[in-house]
């Protein structure tokens, strides 16, 4: 293992006063080494902070930290790190692990977020037929904060859809939301304002940022049938915000991959690539261009209202076939877009990255594109 030296720990060891823990180190430096974390992450005070929050929590409660601790850190920006151990429940824990459809950073969230009412939560989705992955990935960190939000979700977890049941979690303690009344009133503010409320919420957070126009240097090729299309959006199109809303993943404004979403936006070699079917996203992915600009690289691609990927498959190799770039490359982390050939090793580059912070599901990847020739076949 590395030391405190081998890696700028300088707000580590202010945060810690000069003191810090041995045991954190090596896990810190093991995320890194496992590309489990960004290690600019680690010269950041506020992440750094939150950091330390929780290790002397874990250990103020527990004289120790659990095994889980690591996917905990990773996932700090989207939880309330002052109620994670006091939410922590051994019990609820173990059953969370067992949860097949889920990966084990949204097996840790669940537990955190409903305790031992988390038999109840999963019991109702599955009699329902609601997709448990689904239901977790677009959960904020509220859950686990507010008492009323969370017995609001588990009354209505299961009979009601899950984009409805994120949204409303989303506005629940947002001005003019119509708490206490009834779930129709609660849906139709959401569809009126929540896209407006996400765009004021991100300008309030990075008030530098969303006052200057986005540029993005990516060629957009559009490809369209009759009813469905699949294209770059524009530098400065709202929706651009909404997509890991709409499609029940991270990428999204304090969610684990928000990074994803703030270098999308103003790095002009990067941008997002989005399949509709009319006004209705199927599928988005994050897209960015190799440095040295010879490949296009979609660091993943997300599916939208539980759809297989089978539903995109003939857009993606139509866009491709068309697209000017010889040679695309496709992220397979957290994917379930199974398809291409391997990328070796030697293959692979990265952005120029401007975003102070990195997420990617691209460490291993597949081509869809390579020297001009397609690497993956359609089924028309």
């Amino acid at each position: 293992m590395k030391n405190i030296d081998s890696f700028d720990c300088s707000v580590l060891q202010s945060v810690f006063n000069q003191d810090v823990p041995s045991d954190l180190l090596d896990l810190l430096d093991k995320l890194v080494e496992e590309n489990k974390m960004d290690p600019a992450k680690i010269t950041d005070f506020e992440t750094m902070y939150k950091v330390k929050a929780l290790y002397s929590d874990f250990m103020g409660r527990f004289n120790r930290i659990p095994n889980v601790f690591p996917v905990i850190i990773c996932a700090t920006e989207g939880l309330n790190v002052g109620l994670v151990a006091d939410s922590f429940n051994i019990k609820s824990m173990k059953y969370a692990l067992t949860i097949e459809e889920l990966d084990i950073q949204y097996q840790v969230f669940i537990s955190l977020a409903f305790g031992n009412q988390i038999y109840d939560v999963v019991k109702k989705l599955r009699k329902h037929n609601k997709d448990i992955y689904n239901f977790v990935g677009g959960l904020p960190s509220v859950p686990f904060q507010d008492a009323d939000l969370k017995r609001w979700i588990i009354q209505y977890s299961g009979t009601t859809a899950n984009m409805t049941i994120h949204a409303i979690s989303r506005l629940w303690n947002q001005p003019g939301f119509p708490k206490g009344k009834t779930l129709e009133e609660m849906k139709s503010f959401s569809m009126n304002h929540r896209a407006t409320i996400e765009w004021e919420m991100a300008k309030r957070k990075y008030p530098d940022i969303f006052t200057q126009p986005f540029a993005c240097n990516i060629h957009d090729t559009p490809f369209k049938t009759k009813n469905e299309q699949v294209r770059i959006l524009a530098a400065n199109d709202e929706l651009q915000i909404m997509l890991g809303i709409l499609t029940v993943c991270c990428q999204r404004l304090d969610g684990t991959g928000e990074a994803c979403m703030m270098e999308g936006l103003i790095n002009p070699d990067s941008g997002f690539l989005v399949f509709r079917r009319g006004e209705k996203v199927l599928a988005q992915s994050w897209v960015w261009l190799t440095e040295d600009r010879t490949c296009l690289v979609l660091d993943n691609i997300e599916l939208a209202d539980c759809r297989k990927p089978e539903d995109i498959l003939d857009l993606l190799f139509h866009w491709s076939l068309q697209s000017s770039y010889e040679n695309i490359q496709m992220g397979t982390g957290f994917n379930r877009v199974k398809i291409g050939l391997p990328v070796m090793e030697d293959e692979i580059q990265w952005y120029r990255q401007m975003w102070k912070f990195k997420y990617t599901d691209a460490h291993q990847r597949v081509w869809i594109k390579k020297g001009g020739e397609m690497c993956i076949r359609t089924g028309s």
